[in-house]
């Protein structure tokens, strides 16, 4: 398999992963009040105690995470 076609086999399917657990989390997760650890938990929780969306939650997060990894 070629470099091209390997990239977009990968990108595929991780977008695929991605999907499923955004779906996962919203629909089973966040109804059911469960946390089950990560940054999607630390979203289910503000959301429920402040009312703050998940995505911003997630996207701030996980920025957090981003600059702490590049010091």
């Amino acid at each position: 398999m070629n470099k091209t076609k390997s990239f977009v086999v990968n990108t595929l399917f991780i977008s695929l992963g991605a999907l499923l657990l955004a779906v996962g989390v919203n629909q089973f997760f966040v109804p059911s009040k469960i946390c089950s650890g990560g940054v999607s938990s630390i979203g289910t929780i503000l959301y429920h105690l402040f009312g703050v969306h998940l995505s911003v939650t997630n996207t701030l997060v996980n920025l957090v995470l981003l600059l702490v990894g590049f010091k």
